[in-house]
């Protein structure tokens, strides 16, 4: 009986008593009590999806590259150019150029003549006095000086695009490439046919001032 009782408590166990103050709390773990008990739910594995597309690198901007839509051809409708006439240039006769000077000498001789009363108003003497202080020379030149004047001053400008016997002609002076005239061209012509006054108009009958100037009179 003693060996029977020996054997029994040899291989009872008895706990051994446990000091709590020798416990340290913080080296123990918790896991909930429900782990293990079925109360946690089934994970579902999620398929993951693979783009072909390359996932840019750190630093890089993010690139795709896109087909390039297709462009369609629309054929340009043709369109017909106006046709532009170009008239032919005519030099004018000789009759219509006389008569177009003649009709601008008027203009000018009135001018002159217009300028001469004024001046022998402002002076407050009578003609005859004048001609007895200046001279009949003085007076002739003095005429003739406002008149030259005129002359050149009234056909360099209005010859750069017509004159008044012209515009009533139907004329005008251009180069003889049919160009419009500059003021060198109408000051030479006007200085030449100014000098072939005195000769009867023997010059401009000869053209010489269209020949030097570089222009004829053409009808518009």
């Amino acid at each position: 009986m003693e060996n029977k009782d020996i054997f029994k408590s040899v291989n009872k166990k008895t706990p051994s008593p446990v000091n709590l103050d020798e416990i340290d709390l913080d080296k123990i773990t918790f896991r909930p009590i429900t782990q293990g008990l079925g109360f946690h739910p089934e994970k579902k594995e999620i398929p993951i999806i693979r783009s072909k597309m390359s996932t840019p690198r750190p630093n890089q901007p993010f690139s795709t590259t896109f087909a390039p839509a297709p462009t369609l051809s629309v054929p340009k409708p043709k369109v017909a150019m106006p046709k532009i006439e170009v008239k032919a240039l005519e030099v004018a006769p000789f009759s219509l150029r006389v008569t177009a000077f003649a009709l601008d000498m008027l203009i000018v001789l009135v001018g002159t003549a217009i300028t001469l009363f004024i001046l022998g108003l402002g002076s407050g003497l009578s003609i005859e006095i004048l001609v007895s202080i200046l001279g009949p020379k003085d007076i002739i030149l003095f005429t003739i000086g406002v008149f030259s004047i005129y002359f050149l001053f009234y056909f360099s400008i209005l010859d750069l695009s017509s004159t008044a016997g012209k515009s009533l002609m139907g004329l005008e002076m251009k180069t003889i490439d049919g160009k419009r005239a500059g003021i060198q061209n109408s000051f030479f012509r006007s200085l030449i046919t100014l000098f072939s006054l005195p000769l009867l108009g023997a010059p401009a009958i000869a053209e010489v001032q269209e020949k030097l100037s570089g222009t004829k009179i053409y009808k518009k």
